[in-house]
């Protein structure tokens, strides 16, 4: 006997009665609540492995100049971010790793400044005290 999909008759015409649906349903929309978790201590939280993470890495970038290892921490910043279930502390470990990945790439991308005494082109009668401040606040290599 095929029966139609769309409006429920089979082939002769005749409407199909599901006689399940008519029995009561046992569920009650009244006496329906929504779901609310029970509130968790911060003591209690899983451990954020992503904002671990990204402090190590970032440490890592800046300590031994790796630039995978700043590129990495700001990934896991991001995604320690996206998961973040406590503001307070997970805030200041995501803002601190996330510091850290940052000056990493800034010492691994932007050049080293150094100083040279034949670039100053200074002779005894030029050399001044200004001179001197000048080249001892910078790395001056002969």
């Amino acid at each position: 006997m095929a029966t139609s999909i769309l409006t429920g008759e089979n082939s002769l015409g005749k409407g199909m009665k599901d006689s399940s649906s008519a029995v009561s349903d046992p569920r009650q929309p009244s006496s329906a609540k929504p779901y609310i978790p029970p509130p968790i201590s911060p003591q209690d939280l899983p451990v954020d492995y992503a904002g671990f993470l990204a402090v190590a890495l970032g440490v890592t970038g800046v300590m031994f100049r790796y630039k995978l290892c700043s590129w990495l921490a700001i990934i896991f910043c991001a995604e320690s971010f996206v998961n973040m279930r406590n503001l307070e502390s997970d805030l200041k470990q995501i803002s601190m790793a996330m510091m850290f990945a940052i000056m990493g790439l800034v010492t691994n991308y932007l050049p080293k400044t150094s100083i040279h005494c034949s670039t100053l082109m200074l002779t005894p009668k030029t050399f001044s005290w200004e001179h001197y401040h000048l080249l001892s606040s910078f790395k001056i290599k002969p």
